[in-house]
């Protein structure tokens, strides 16, 4: 008989109609003894009870405590944020967007999310799995001047009082924050029809240009876009619309871009946004072209949201089909 101390793992066979899943949990300083097993030391015997637990055909998932909750994990949790009508809706301004009519976002959509960043103050970042099923217009002078707020009040609808600390929409960088709204707007309203910088908004990533509050954009979003990238291994989303979630699609970024051409004087000013790809690209709002011209931008939206500390849910391995929950 071989007697073993071990990290013994006490296995919980889950069947269904499909699958066979064992949740495998861990525990310390427990004497584990067996007349069957062939394994000769510590990393034999996880081994050995492991393969006994899972075979080959079986899906093996451990559960872990939420202090061991890691980056990429998923969370399920449904906004809450009081200020939905009663279909759960969510009306935008137009006198924020610029676009002539009303649109609705359905917060409580987007209830799965993924771990981004765990910060030493026990508060954990998220962003949604999933982007709205709706997409966002903005346009003209007035989308452009609003965009960086506009974006983030629409990310406050995806907040949940009871486990949320804060919320921003991605791509806005708190510690050095985009200008919200631009309220000297004459380098993009009519006023002049002349190029108000001859440089373009700069490529160098995670700068604010002097000009940022005028107009000048930044990129300041790739602070989220590398930390969702490193984090996912990808920026590609999709959307769910009746329960299927199978259709990628490009949702904004919360940061402003400025483009000038010499060569016939043309003057852009954009909107940033993640493509079906995955790559950053920028949606025109606002141009001169031989004339001042409104655009109509429009992508779906995909926030962030900060977690207090001090939550507890139950164990749970922190897999897509087997989130941790926040009822």
């Amino acid at each position: 008989m071989k007697k073993i101390i071990i990290g013994v793992l006490i296995v919980a066979i889950v069947l269904s109609a499909s699958t066979v899943g064992a949740y495998l949990y861990s525990a310390n300083n427990v004497t584990y003894t067996s007349s069957n097993l062939s394994a000769t030391n510590v990393q034999e015997a996880i081994e050995e009870i492991y393969n006994k637990a899972c075979p080959s055909r079986a899906i093996c998932e451990w559960k872990k405590k939420w202090s061991d909750v890691a980056i990429g994990d998923y969370i399920q949790m449904t906004p809450n944020p009081g200020t939905l009508d009663s279909q759960n809706r969510y009306p935008t301004d137009t006198s924020k967007t610029g676009f002539s009519d009303v649109q609705y976002i359905y917060p409580k959509e987007l209830n799965l999310w993924r771990v981004i960043k765990k910060n030493s103050d026990g508060t954990i970042e998220m962003v949604s799995e999933y982007v709205s099923s709706t997409s966002v217009y903005f346009t003209g002078t007035t989308g452009y001047a609003n965009f960086v707020g506009y974006l983030n009040t629409l990310a406050e609808q995806y907040k949940n009082p009871t486990y949320t600390q804060s919320t921003r929409y991605m791509g806005y960088y708190p510690s050095n924050p985009q200008t919200s709204t631009i309220t000297t707007t004459s380098a993009f309203d009519g006023t002049s029809n002349s190029a108000p910088w001859t440089t373009i908004t700069t490529s160098t990533l995670k700068q604010k240009p002097t000009n940022e509050s005028l107009g000048g954009g930044d990129t300041l979003y790739a602070y989220d876009t590398e930390t969702v990238q490193n984090a996912l291994g990808t920026l590609v989303a999709k959307k769910c619309i009746n329960n299927t979630c199978d259709s990628e699609a490009s949702y904004w970024l919360a940061s402003r871009n400025y483009y000038y051409n010499s060569y016939n004087n043309l003057l852009y000013f954009r909107g940033r946004f993640v493509n079906i790809n995955g790559v950053s690209n920028s949606n025109i709002l606002r141009s001169y072209e031989s004339g001042w011209v409104d655009y109509n931008g429009s992508s779906s939206i995909r926030p962030i949201i900060t977690l207090k500390s001090g939550l507890t849910p139950n164990d749970a391995p922190g897999t897509k089909d087997h989130p941790f929950v926040l009822p």
